[in-house]
């Protein structure tokens, strides 16, 4: 198998592989064990295909109900089991916010600003259960998590798997910045110029300023303290790096 950073699918644009990154003692994060994407309502019988090959066998959705509703998709009848696990705490409606956004004046795009500590803040139950589902469902083989976009919950968990294997933070950041360079054309075919295009951007201090928080408020014992098991810490590092 090739070590793709970005897979070739024709159904989603940032689906990428997260191996190849420096990580604790010298070591690197391994390829074909985790994978980020944005939705995969798209994939065609070829994309899913070249998934399993890859070694996928678990996906973790990330959305919210109404929004893997809209934008559904069914993985069993290739061999991947799927688990809707959203990460954020309130509902989003996909559909409604699409008709929003061609409208949106300049006060709804500024509601728009997301604030990713919020997210981690108002959910942290639900973030732990995720990251021990991640690390546990490895057994199984290679685990695929997504969003919609493939930005900000999914950067969210991906922040905290590297993290814990003590992947350096300007890594980090770039993986994350690089997600807009591969959506934009998506986005700009479906909005045009609107002017909430920029709100899909993923510039770098989104992430700094989580990771910042991440330390400030001791983000591995709030975890704990809601479900995060910390055996799992060395799990994945025996799973994920090489």
């Amino acid at each position: 198998m090739k070590n793709y950073r970005r897979l070739p699918l024709n159904g989603a644009l940032n689906c990428r592989d997260l191996g190849g990154y420096p990580a604790e003692e010298g070591k690197m994060t391994s390829y074909h064990v985790f994978y980020r994407s944005d939705g995969l309502y798209q994939l065609t019988e070829t994309d899913w295909k070249l998934l399993y090959e890859y070694g996928v066998r678990v996906i973790l959705d990330l959305r919210s109900a109404s929004e893997t509703s809209h934008q559904s998709y069914q993985s069993a009848g290739y061999g991947i089991e799927t688990f809707s696990v959203p990460l954020q705490s309130q509902e989003i409606n996909l559909e409604d916010l699409m008709k929003r956004l061609k409208g949106a004046d300049e006060a709804f795009i500024r509601s728009m600003t997301m604030d990713y500590s919020d997210m981690v803040r108002s959910n942290p139950a639900g973030i732990a259960r995720i990251l021990n589902l991640a690390v546990e469902s490895l057994e199984k083989g290679a685990v695929l998590f997504h969003c919609t976009a493939g930005k900000d919950r999914t950067g969210i968990l991906t922040a905290l798997l590297f993290l814990l294997c003590g992947v350096p933070e300007v890594d980090i950041v770039a993986d994350y910045q690089v997600t807009w360079t591969y959506i934009k054309s998506m986005i700009q075919s479906m909005w045009g110029d609107n002017a909430c295009i920029p709100l899909m951007r993923s510039p770098a201090e989104n992430m700094e300023q989580l990771l910042v928080w991440f330390k400030k408020d001791q983000i591995w014992e709030l975890l704990e303290q809601h479900g995060w098991k910390k055996e799992n810490a060395e799990l994945l590092k025996r799973r994920f790096l090489e």
